[in-house]
């Protein structure tokens, strides 16, 4: 893990040496720093109703939360990317590892008087290509469902549309996942379309035909419900995808 962590540290350097824009430094920097600047420009970037989580969770349900998260989550990889012009901060980005090779854009935030000029589109490029290079499998986030601006970048940028929710504290929200597979990709858009996909995928032996069954003994590529053990199962195209604050 050690050895990965000096990866990502070291290819976040080489990603983020050019500024954004040509104008705009990106700088690495700790969570507490990170919290300080993204609270300064959350109140001013934002304009909807904030919910607040500490009000509906007693002391005690959020000790007992955080007790839990300890005994399954280790120190992930993550980003604390602080933008900034001339000396002063007037952007947030925070990513972090999550299960199963993910990458999860938690929250972006952009100064008002600095959006529109491309920051956010060019900060995903640099995204994309510095977490592919790490080797994870897909990057998640989630939005408001009427963050266009956002959710335009990212489809234009790749991403599609694996899902919506209807999250107590942000309300509907889009799911949204970058996958670097290609064969990841055309399989989630198999599950839209599939005649224009289940060729291809034949092909590559990523989907078969399950064969006539001739008497009542399970098949080799049957499901045998008694044998399914319900506490393991595969979560791997799933995607769980934490909120991207850009909304």
């Amino acid at each position: 893990m050690s050895t990965l962590r000096s990866d990502l540290v070291a290819a976040s350097r080489a990603h983020f040496a050019e500024p954004l824009c040509r104008q705009y430094n990106i700088e690495m920097t700790g969570a507490r720093e990170w919290q300080r600047q993204f609270s300064r420009l959350h109140n001013a970037a934002f304009r909807r109703e904030n919910v607040n989580l500490a009000a509906v969770y007693s002391a005690s349900e959020r000790d007992r939360a955080e007790a839990l998260d300890a005994l399954v989550t280790g120190t992930p990889l993550e980003h604390h990317l602080l933008i900034q012009k001339d000396g002063r901060t007037v952007g947030c980005f925070w990513g972090a590892q999550e299960r199963l090779a993910h990458y999860s854009m938690h929250y972006t935030v952009i100064h008002p008087a600095h959006q529109g000029r491309g920051i956010y589109s060019a900060l995903l490029r640099r995204l994309i290509g510095l977490i592919g290079s790490l080797g994870f499998r897909h990057i998640q986030s989630r939005h408001h469902a009427d963050n266009n601006r956002v959710l335009i970048a990212k489809l234009k940028a790749g991403f599609h549309i694996t899902g919506f929710e209807v999250a107590p504290k942000y309300g509907l929200v889009v799911q949204l996942c970058y996958f670097f597979n290609q064969t990841m990709r055309d399989l989630h858009c198999y599950r839209i379309d599939a005649t224009a996909y289940a060729t291809a995928l034949r092909a590559r032996t990523v989907i078969r035909e399950v064969a006539a069954l001739s008497d009542d003994r399970p098949h080799r590529n049957q499901v045998d419900p008694d044998q399914v053990d319900h506490g393991q199962i595969d979560h791997d195209n799933v995607d769980q995808d934490k909120t991207d604050n850009q909304r």
